[in-house]
């Protein structure tokens, strides 16, 4: 869908349908792990309704005349953000007024991800869909509910339909990098190919699946596992993503599930990706909880970080399996380079809980930046780590009903010993104000 909205070709042929008119394309993306506003329909026709407005403000009076009218205008800045009612009611002008000034694409992606009544907003989308000079493009995963609604349109495209062939290059290309898959091949060649449309045919279209599938079968390989073992091995693995992911989490080792258990939970209440040498500090933490409190002000050598970073990627695979990947942001500091993060934002839905993350490796990391690092180039860096260590404090204080006062002790003593060093603390304190929302 993200393609299907960026791509030229995609303004272009709409374009033959506008004619003269201009072509305002608008999108949102529900994601059932995201915040309310990502998932609910408020959030959904806020995000249209803005998209449509930037680029013709002259739909404003005519869709929202009440915000319009001249006793609004005079209080615009005490205005409250548009309620469900308002913003429905938008849409429904819209939809009515004959001549519009633009025609009118819209791309909604995850209608499954959608948390509220599924029929309520097939109906809405229905309701939009019959104006004249609008067009919707919606994806969603092939419940019930979407078959019924939208299975006898005439526009309609299965994905597993679209891909096989990728899928196919995808494996082959992949397998046949591996040497042993070619001498497997160039005796059984039928085996071979069997397995490729026996993967195929399970994946129905899923390339995250094929993903995984892929990996699992380079790893028998390793273990010299011969034809009949790649399809043994195939054959065990579930065919549905989300029971894949069970059966990737069955298969850690009973001593680590405490410490996955742990990792994962972080993860969840990440805004992002982590630094690796965060994941490194929390591990410290778990054996010594006042490992943060004591550690010294030092630096981290680049010796001792890719020390780090070589096993706690080693940790990961075995504890994690394959839900979390580390990655390399080269545009980062040195520390914090390396990044651990999902490996899709499905396994985020697999796993999601409303947990607090531990905010001890945010004091970790204050304490292991590198003394001469040029904060004025980058402030933001530290704002980060010194607004994440407050934030998760109040979560703790919050959901626990326990005040980590030691350690907002010690990340003021820490930034004090910091500020003496580069004249930082009012001039960075007034430009990066610390508001932890309520």
């Amino acid at each position: 869908m993200k393609f299907l909205c960026e791509d030229r070709r995609t303004g272009t042929l709409l374009s033959e349908w506008a004619g003269q008119q201009k072509i305002i394309i608008a999108s949102h993306i529900f994601w059932s792990a995201g915040t309310p506003i990502q998932k609910s329909q408020g959030g959904l026709l806020r995000a249209l309704l803005f998209q449509i407005i930037v680029h013709a403000p002259d739909l404003i009076p005519l869709v929202c005349p009440a915000r319009w009218s001249d006793d609004s205008l005079v209080s615009h800045y005490d205005l409250e953000p548009l309620g469900h009612s308002e913003l429905f009611q938008a849409f429904e002008n819209m939809a009515k007024i004959d001549e519009l000034p633009a025609k009118f694409c819209l791309f909604i992606d995850g209608l499954d991800e959608y948390d509220g009544d599924h029929a309520d907003i097939i109906r809405n989308i229905k309701n939009l869909a019959q104006s004249p000079h609008i067009k919707l493009c919606v994806s969603s995963r092939p419940w019930t509910v979407f078959v019924d609604a939208f299975d006898r349109l005439q526009w309609k495209l299965y994905v597993q339909d679209l891909t096989r062939a990728d899928i196919r290059l995808y494996i082959k290309d992949n397998l046949e990098e591996d040497p042993r898959f070619r001498e497997l091949k160039e005796r059984e060649a039928i085996g071979s190919e069997r397995l490729f449309q026996q993967i195929i045919e399970k994946a129905q279209g899923v390339f995250l699946w094929v993903y995984l599938v892929v990996r699992s079968l380079l790893r028998g390989l390793t273990n010299s596992d011969d034809m009949s073992d790649l399809e043994l091995r195939l054959s065990k693995l579930p065919g549905h993503l989300e029971s894949y992911f069970k059966h990737m989490l069955n298969t850690i080792e009973d001593v680590y599930q405490q410490q996955t258990a742990r990792t994962f939970r972080i993860m969840l209440c990440a805004s992002s990706s982590l630094p690796l040498i965060a994941l490194h500090f929390i591990d410290q933490e778990r054996q010594d909880p006042n490992y943060a409190l004591r550690r010294e002000t030092r630096l981290v050598s680049v010796q001792e970080l890719m020390e780090i970073v070589v096993l706690k990627t080693r940790q990961l695979n075995a504890r994690c399996k394959d839900l979390l990947e580390v990655t390399l942001d080269p545009r980062e500091h040195l520390l914090f380079r390396y990044k651990v993060g999902f490996l899709h934002r499905t396994v985020v839905d697999f796993l999601h809980t409303g947990d607090v993350a531990d905010l001890i490796a945010y004091l970790a990391q204050v304490k292991a930046l590198p003394v001469d690092f040029d904060y004025t180039l980058k402030p933001a860096l530290l704002h980060y780590l010194i607004f994440g260590t407050m934030q998760h404090a109040k979560g703790v204080e919050t959901t626990r009903e326990s005040a980590k006062v030691e350690v907002l002790d010690e990340l003021d003593r820490t930034i004090t010993g910091i500020s003496r060093g580069i004249s930082l603390s009012k001039r960075y304190c007034s430009r990066y104000p610390l508001e932890v929302p309520d």
